[in-house]
């Protein structure tokens, strides 16, 4: 039972990863943006990725629901454009 999370987990994570997080970076990154985020983002990316499998529960929210979908959008716009 325990590998069937595992396997749900890995693929929210890296579907979230793949359809909000890493889009955001490299519109960051094309407007000029400088933080941590956009330094580093494959550190980041890991991190999303390992926050990710213990949060996926939640995260399904957003890629089952467009609502949520924009919610989760801009308050991930609201951290990564956040300047240093």
């Amino acid at each position: 039972m325990i590998e069937l999370y595992i396997l749900f987990a890995l693929t929210t994570s890296i579907t979230c990863c793949i359809l909000f997080f890493l889009p955001l970076i490299g519109e960051a990154k094309s407007e000029g943006i400088e933080n941590e985020f956009t330094k580093y983002p494959i550190m980041s990316a890991i991190i999303y990725l390992v926050i990710g499998c213990i949060m996926a529960p939640f995260l399904i929210l957003p890629i089952l629901f467009e609502s949520k979908a924009e919610q989760f959008r801009r308050g991930l716009r609201t951290s990564i454009f956040a300047k240093d």
